[in-house]
């Protein structure tokens, strides 16, 4: 039965990759997308597609576009050198990701999941697509600002919605994650998710401690507007819901696999087209000083084998061998690395910024180690872990710890999690990021995505007139 199960998973996460592959490459055929009778699609593969389209969008075009924007990532080749790694980055970028790897795939599927689980009397299936649409729609209010969401998924019923402020998306975030905790804890449902499950295999528990994670998630985004109310809402629900992360078994990781089209997105992303090195921000300024044991992990060595070098932003320096600067190493850039989704470290930063901000530097210092000790634990290095920590730049004790300690070695540890990475840093400015070379922005590092091309000439009448260096509600307050 075992076998079945992982045979099962495998073979429709390899067509619903299959399918994702077809549409994600940029500047790809452009085609109109057809519901076609969604309602008498099972629940179960419903799921699996909604999974599937949102850890690959995630560990592809958003973390990599990201990625790069906040310096995980440096171009070395093609569009990656000569486009978005210098903010040439235009709607044609974003076009197949909104469309058909989130709106009519990963947030799609949720939404059909969500009415048909409602009809048929379904909740575990309805909460786990909550927490889907809770996150991907998430997603993409940070990456945006103003995104359709009320009056989306209405098919040809309305195919020009409005957009929502994105504040109004990070409430909606908040009440869907509440629904869904609901749902999860509902003691009958005639379905309730199992082998299509590729996150959790039907663990409901552990969803709702996803969905309590992502609570302080998006809680902590409202950090500028609201910095005291974020940091209680986020330290209260710690204190008083054991249903939160508790350790690294309960993070929330999208798998991939060592079979033809199933393997993890950036590690195809190279193999095609090798544009991407790891940044010298992430190398050659904070971890190789620190004789950091992650560096093998998370990049590959130059051409002697032994060096890693990481790559400036704005280089004109070719280099798709990866023999002059660093490529992405083996735990995140292997055919079967997964895509992180949520973790407990990440879980653990987020503690440690809030109690730092409500003036708790006991607390915020005990999560702080915590938080990279989760992350050393995590990779599979955690030997190494008092090594590290007995450098003082790394751990400077409780009284020494500022938030540059914190938001340094939570960038760290965030790295290839570009998209919560650039959030990270559009709240704080931390770490300080010099603008790539050869940019054509004016030396100022994009702050949003650009709306894609198929909203522009299908919805203009909705779309926000921003450009890529126009802050977001969550930096300035403004919603356009």
């Amino acid at each position: 039965m075992l076998i079945m199960k992982i045979l099962y998973k495998l073979t429709v996460f390899a067509l619903m990759v299959s399918m994702i592959g077809l549409t994600s490459c940029d500047k790809f055929l452009d085609v109109n997308t057809d519901p076609n009778n969604p309602t008498e699609v099972p629940l179960s593969l419903l799921l699996t597609s909604s999974q599937s389209y949102l850890g690959y969008t995630m560990g592809g075009d958003v973390n990599r576009y990201s990625g790069t924007f906040v310096q995980h990532f440096a171009g070395v080749q093609g569009q990656a050198q000569e486009e978005y790694d210098i903010y040439n980055f235009g709607d044609d970028e974003t076009n197949n990701f909104w469309r058909f790897g989130m709106y009519a795939g990963a947030l799609g599927d949720a939404s059909l999941i969500m009415n048909e689980a409602g009809a048929n009397g379904s909740p575990h299936y309805a909460g786990v697509a909550k927490i889907i649409m809770a996150y991907g729609i998430g997603v993409m209010a940070d990456l945006f600002g103003r995104v359709p969401y009320s009056e989306a998924f209405q098919f040809s019923d309305n195919i020009t919605p409005s957009y929502d402020n994105q504040e109004d998306i990070y409430n909606t975030v908040q009440g869907l994650l509440d629904e869904a905790i609901v749902d999860l804890g509902q003691t009958t449902s005639v379905f309730s998710p199992g082998a299509d499950d590729l996150v959790y295999g039907g663990n409901l528990a552990a969803w709702t401690k996803f969905a309590n994670f992502l609570k302080l998630r998006y809680w902590n985004h409202t950090s500028v507007q609201n910095g005291a109310a974020s940091a209680t809402a986020i330290l209260n629900h710690i204190d008083g819901n054991s249903a939160s992360f508790e350790s690294i078994g309960d993070d929330a990781d999208h798998p991939f696999f060592n079979v033809p089209n199933s393997g993890n997105p950036h590690f195809q992303f190279e193999q095609q087209r090798g544009q991407m090195a790891v940044s010298d921000v992430v190398l050659d300024e904070l971890m190789n000083p620190l004789n950091d044991p992650r560096v093998p992990l998370y990049a590959n060595p130059i051409a002697d084998g032994v060096t890693y070098t990481g790559a400036p932003n704005g280089t004109t320096v070719q280099d798709q061998p990866h023999l002059v600067f660093s490529g992405l190493g083996s735990y995140y850039g292997s055919s079967a690395s997964p895509v992180p989704l949520g973790t407990f470290y990440e879980q653990k930063f987020i503690e440690a910024e809030a109690a730092m901000r409500a003036g708790q530097q006991d607390r915020a210092y005990a999560a702080y180690i915590d938080g990279i000790k989760a992350n050393f634990d995590k990779l599979g290095i955690d030997t190494s872990y008092t090594d590290y920590v007995a450098q003082t730049e790394v751990d400077p004790g409780q009284a020494g710890l500022t938030m540059e300690h914190i938001m340094t070695q939570k960038y760290i540890a965030m790295f290839t999690q570009g998209a919560e990475s650039w959030t990270d840093w559009r709240r704080t400015g931390i770490p300080a990021l010099t603008p790539a070379d050869n940019n054509i922005t004016g030396g100022v590092i994009p702050v949003r995505f650009p709306y894609p091309e198929s909203e522009i000439q299908l919805n203009a009448s909705n779309v926000p007139a921003t450009t890529i260096l126009d802050p977001t509600w969550f930096q300035d307050g403004t919603e356009d």
